[in-house]
């Protein structure tokens, strides 16, 4: 008997029991772990009262015991909390006429509807004791009698069994302790727990994993889900980020994109428990408790990387758990109970489990065929433009999807952001034209060899026209103007060379642009027209591409200098 603490009635009648059964009361004391004093008042209290053997001892109750030794006021508790306990002191009714004894239902209603702390409502009877002149009472009586309606009013705390069915519900939550592990530097990184467990069968799967994240939450769910062989009707979570994103009472919940992906393709339903009501998924809160006593504490922390530490976790689990006696059915162990009745009732693995995929719903194409994946800008075929697709990364590979249909996929790129990456399949065949000019004209030897296979000529008035400015791509402008005249035209060449040796050696120095040749190739034309096909005679020039200067000066008496070609251009 520990000091200082009431015994309850079944130890107070065993001591007085041992006091006629001859034993002497230094050994009743040893036995019992009481004082000697304790027993002597005992003894004197029975005797007072007439009892001097086991007989009359039997023949009176325990509440005729607890007053004999206790005193008249003392009682046995009537209640769920004080049942089997012995009251010393019981509050009676004040008998004074001039204190004031309340009625306790006012002050139930406040402190059940207005949800007034004890502690104020204490304060409201002693106002009202001082309104009506009289002594109130202490508030440790107050509370014992606001306590005792309180219970009476109060409908009793009860759980609710639920039938689970073999096959239909697999449990999942994680344990409150981490586990210390070696990570590959052979640092010491914590982990956590998630376990698994079959509603009806309890059967369970344990596994650390670096993190409460979504991808480890998918990756620790189907590592168990292949262990166990089948897959359940239905996954009964709790409400962490890595699942859930918005769940209220009553309510349905809005899960994350990635764990609603996975577990639709696994064609397994997902139950959330109401948040704050642990009782819902019993089976794994047990086996939680159990992982814990029994398998953590068998680990050593600290030491083990994370591939070895996951065997013994499990090794533990099925030595300790699910092959260890299960009281719950008659001593059957839970790998029994799973094997020959769980998973027959299953759903079969007919499929390879997918591993996590990033999944991103309700991508809405934008005008320019792009959607916007993490700050980058993937193309898709244009005519896709202003459909509603979603996208999946896996293995950093993008794949977006329209309609169950792979529609353009693309290689990841991580470390930059705001970029375009653009396929030329997904583009209208306007944009791959613009796109083609652009990536066959990127320098100046670009133009000049496509000049110099056309003619001479036209090398020459592309060297001077890119000599102008130092702005390329303004200037190749007016040299791509001409390369395809060329090309569209061969039949026309030789007029056109003609319109750049005029243009070249006109004395009148006129700008140097794709306009002027223009009216120059007109001017020719007029000319041959009116002279039977005949055209001026010009002396062919040579341009050096190196440093951008025209041939031999003194070739010609009228001949431009660069100078003179470029003084009204620049």
């Amino acid at each position: 008997m520990i000091q200082g603490k009431i015994m309850n009635v079944t130890q107070l009648r065993t001591i007085c029991s041992e006091l006629f059964l001859g034993k002497s009361q230094r050994t009743i004391a040893k036995d019992l772990h009481i004082s000697r004093s304790t027993l002597l008042k005992f003894l004197g209290a029975l005797k007072n009262n007439g009892i001097t053997s086991i007989q009359e001892l039997n023949s009176i109750s325990d509440s005729q015991l607890v007053q004999i030794i206790y005193g008249n006021k003392a009682d046995i508790g009537d209640t769920p909390r004080e049942k089997n306990k012995i009251i010393k002191h019981r509050d009676t009714p004040p008998k004074a006429e001039d204190i004031y004894d309340p009625d306790m239902e006012p002050y139930l209603k406040l402190y059940v509807e207005a949800h007034l702390h004890k502690a104020d409502i204490y304060v409201d009877y002693l106002k009202a004791a001082n309104e009506k002149g009289l002594k109130p009472l202490g508030e440790t009586s107050f509370r014992r009698r606001l306590n005792k309606i309180i219970l009476e009013n109060t409908e009793p705390n009860v759980d609710m069994h639920r039938e689970h069915e073999y096959g239909n519900e697999l449990e999942l939550d994680w344990c409150g302790q981490q586990f210390e592990i070696l990570d590959n530097n052979k640092n010491t990184v914590s982990c956590n727990v998630l376990v698994l467990c079959w509603a009806t069968s309890y059967f369970t799967y344990a596994r650390l994993v670096p993190s409460l994240s979504t991808v480890d939450t998918i990756d620790g769910i189907r590592d168990g889900l292949m262990y166990f062989g089948c897959l359940p009707r239905q996954l009964l979570i709790d409400n962490p980020k890595s699942m859930v994103i918005k769940h209220h009472i009553g309510s349905e919940a809005i899960f994350t994109p990635g764990f609603d992906k996975f577990m639709r393709k696994c064609g397994v339903a997902v139950n959330p428990n109401n948040p704050y009501s642990p009782n819902e998924k019993s089976a794994v809160e047990t086996s939680v408790r159990l992982i814990q006593d029994r398998c953590l504490s068998r680990m050593p922390k600290g030491c083990m990387f994370l591939d070895d530490a996951n065997i013994t976790l499990m090794k533990n689990v099925n030595e300790y758990i699910n092959s260890a006696p299960f009281k719950r059915e008659k001593f059957s162990p839970r790998k029994v109970l799973f094997e020959r009745y769980e998973k027959p009732a299953a759903k079969p693995i007919e499929m390879v489990i997918p591993p996590f995929t990033d999944y991103i719903p309700s991508l809405i194409v934008r005008k320019d065929y792009h959607v916007e994946i993490y700050d980058n800008f993937y193309s898709v075929p244009y005519k896709y433009v202003n459909k509603v697709v979603e996208a999946e990364i896996s293995g950093g590979i993008i794949q977006i999807w329209l309609n169950q249909k792979i529609i353009a996929q693309h290689v990841k790129i991580n470390g930059v952001f705001g970029r375009y990456f653009t396929k030329d399949e997904h583009m209208p065949m306007a944009h791959k034209v613009v796109k083609e000019k652009e990536l066959m004209y990127k320098t100046p030897d670009d133009i000049y060899n496509a000049a110099r296979a056309l003619s001479n000529d036209l090398l020459n008035f592309c060297i001077a026209l890119l000599s102008r400015s130092d702005n390329f791509a303004d200037n190749k402008k007016g040299c791509i103007n001409l390369i395809n005249k060329y090309k569209r035209n061969p039949q026309e060449q030789h007029i056109y060379n003609c319109a750049i040796q005029s243009i070249l050696h006109d004395p009148l120095q006129r700008p140097l642009n794709s306009y002027v040749f223009a009216d120059a190739v007109k001017e020719i034309s007029q000319y041959a027209d009116n002279h039977h096909g005949q055209l001026p005679f010009q002396t062919e020039l040579s341009f050096d591409t190196p440093d951008n200067s025209v041939g031999n000066q003194e070739s010609t008496a009228f001949l431009r200098t660069t100078d003179d070609l470029f003084r009204n251009n620049k």
